[in-house]
């Protein structure tokens, strides 16, 4: 079993925290300002090393976050040697299971939907959900192969337009479903994001037994 020891999980007063939340978000500084508490969950290395965090001034909201470290130690005993696709794609399900309430068991379980050769592979980093922005616009141009009018409808179905969602019922696949039924059969939760890679990247190498992380 991996060892977990170095990951620590916390939700802290930013004010009487400070060194700490700067330390693992230094750009974040503007943001972290405007709001009093945090949810953390980093490596305690020689370097503290950011895996996830949220800032609010809801602190029921960031409280609901904690149990990373129980539910990574669940998906590391159903998947002894995960890849770094793996780990990021268990980071964006754990945000999810945290924010939208989406069944982890039902991600890592049997697989969910239909075998689908196009859809598979768009979608094999992710169990076939749709979970990041250049994933729905890689659908999108499969109708529309033009990168920023893919990017303005995947914005406008993030931001609930419904223009846009009128749109991708026009969006036809061979087997006469649209990208709005797949879309809505797949979305892991109301709106994509991009991947978390430098979390992945620490969690990743703690996991496997590499160095800290970016130093």
């Amino acid at each position: 079993m991996h060892s977990l020891t170095k990951i620590k999980e916390q939700v802290v007063d930013i004010p009487q925290n400070q060194n700490l939340v700067t330390a693992l978000y230094p750009m974040a500084k503007p943001g972290i300002d405007k709001c009093e508490f945090a949810y953390l969950a980093y490596i305690n290395g020689n370097k503290k090393l950011p895996v996830q965090g949220l800032f609010s001034d809801d602190i029921a909201l960031l409280r609901n976050r904690l149990g990373f470290k129980k539910e990574l130690e669940i998906f590391l005993t159903r998947n002894s040697n995960p890849t770094f696709v793996d780990i990021l794609f268990f980071l964006e399900a754990y945000k999810n299971h945290k924010t939208y309430g989406v069944i982890l068991s039902t991600i890592y379980g049997l697989p969910r939907f239909e075998n689908s050769p196009i859809l598979g592979d768009i979608l094999k980093d992710t169990y076939g959900y749709i979970v990041w922005h250049y994933q729905l616009e890689s659908l999108i141009r499969i109708f529309s192969n033009i990168p920023d009018t893919a990017r303005e409808i995947r914005k406008g179905l993030n931001r609930q337009d419904p223009g846009c969602w009128e749109l991708i019922k026009k969006f036809t696949f061979v087997d006469s479903s649209t990208l709005f039924d797949v879309y809505n059969e797949r979305k892991m939760a109301p709106v994509t994001s991009n991947p978390q890679y430098l979390e992945a990247y620490n969690l990743f190498n703690l996991i496997t037994g590499g160095k800290d992380g970016v130093e």
